[in-house]
C-alpha cells in the first residue's frame, strides 16, 4: 500500500488554474522528484499536500487512510518550503525547541532533537545565531525543523537552491539517508540532482502530470530525430559519405573536428533509425577500409527532455 496517495487535487485562484486534477501515489522509502516549469503548478501541489493550501477538489490518503482535515494532514508531514524561511535571530537549538512547541510536543524532547541534530549534521551550529550561519547550514536546519517532528511524510521545496557543489553533495548524501525509513517529495530545477536523488519523477505543467515513471524511461523519450557519433579514419572519407549520402540513408552529417592523429569526429543523422541503416553503412566503412574507431548513439540530456516535455 502506498505511503502517499493524491487523487484528483485541484486548486484554482480566481480563474487560473493552478493544479488540475493531479493524482499519484508514493510508496514508504521513495524519493520522488516533482518537475516542473515555474508556474508550473508544483508548488501549490506540495503545499496542498503539506496542509498550508486547502484544495477545491479532491483527497489526499496516508497509509490508504482519506484525510479529513490540514491540522491532521500536518501531523504525519514534515515540509521544507522553497527559500526556507527561518528566524534568523533565533539560535539553532531555540529554533528546534520552537518547531516542538507549535507541535505541542512536550514528551522526549530532548531525543527527538537529538535525532535531527545527528541527522543532519548541525552539531558545530547547535548554540549559534540562525543569521551566521552559511546557506547550507541553514538550509540543514530547515530539514531538521521538518524532521523533528518525526513525519511519515517529507515534501521539501528546492532544498539544494543557491548552494555550491559541495553544499548540494553534503545535502543530497543526507537526504538518501533519511529516506531510508521516510517518504520524500521533493521539487528541484538541478537536473543532476534528480539523477542523483530520484528513483521517479513526476512532471507537472500547466497544473497536469505530463510523465510519471523512472529517470531511466524519462531518458529513453524521444525529443528529436536519433543522432550517432562516428570517429573514423581514411581516405576521403567526406568526399565519399556526401557521394554515396542518399544510399547510406543519412539525412545529414557534420564534421565536429579531426584531432591530431588525423581522425575525424562526425556527427550523422539517419533519415531512419533501423538496421538497414546501420548495416548499410558499417558495410560501406568496412569495404573503404576505413578505420572505425567510435560509432555510438548519442544520449539525450534531461534538460533536453524535460524542454520538450513542457514547450510541446
Amino acid at each position: 500500500m502506498p505511503m502517499l496517495s493524491v487523487k484528483n487535487l485541484t486548486k484554482s485562484y480566481g480563474t487560473n488554474i493552478a493544479v488540475n486534477s493531479v493524482s499519484f501515489s508514493i510508496d514508504k522509502g521513495s524519493i520522488v522528484g516533482l518537475l516542473g516549469p515555474n508556474g508550473a503548478g508544483k508548488t501549490t501541489t506540495m503545499r496542498i499536500i503539506s496542509g498550508y493550501i486547502v484544495p477545491d477538489n479532491g483527497e489526499i490518503l496516508i497509509n490508504g487512510n482519506v484525510v479529513e482535515d490540514d491540522i491532521n494532514l500536518k501531523s504525519y508531514v514534515g515540509y521544507m518550503p522553497e527559500n526556507n524561511p527561518l528566524y534568523k535571530d533565533m539560535l539553532v537549538y531555540e529554533s528546534l525547541n520552537y518547531v516542538l512547541d507549535l507541535y505541542s510536543i512536550r514528551t522526549n524532547r530532548e531525543k527527538r532533537i537529538d535525532f535531527v541534530v545527528n541527522a543532519t549534521s548541525i552539531q558545530s551550529v547547535f548554540y549559534k545565531e540562525i543569521s551566521e550561519l552559511s546557506k547550507g547550514y541553514k538550509q540543514r536546519v530547515g530539514l531538521a525543523q521538518a524532521l523533528i517532528g518525526d513525519p511519515l511524510i517529507l515534501v521539501l521545496d528546492e532544498p539544494t537552491e543557491g548552494l555550491d557543489p559541495n553544499q548540494r553533495q553534503e545535502l543530497r548524501s543526507l537526504i538518501k539517508q533519511i529516506s531510508k525509513d521516510k517518504t520524500i517529495l521533493i521539487s528541484t530545477h538541478v537536473m543532476q540532482e534528480v539523477e542523483a536523488l530520484c528513483e521517479r519523477v513526476l512532471i507537472i505543467n500547466k497544473g497536469k502530470i505530463l510523465y510519471d515513471g523512472s529517470v531511466n524511461d524519462l531518458k529513453n523519450i524521444s525529443t528529436k530525430q536519433k543522432s550517432y557519433s562516428l570517429i573514423v579514419k581514411g581516405e576521403n572519407v567526406i568526399k565519399l559519405l556526401n557521394d554515396r549520402k542518399n544510399d547510406l540513408f543519412i539525412k545529414s552529417y557534420q564534421k565536429i573536428t579531426e584531432d591530431k592523429n588525423g581522425n575525424l569526429h562526425l556527427q550523422i543523422i539517419p533519415t531512419q533509425t533501423n538496421e538497414l541503416f546501420l548495416n548499410t553503412l558499417f558495410k560501406f566503412l568496412v569495404e573503404h577500409n576505413f578505420t572505425i574507431y567510435e560509432f555510438v548513439e548519442q544520449k539525450q540530456n534531461l534538460e533536453e527532455i524535460f524542454k520538450y516535455l513542457t514547450t510541446t
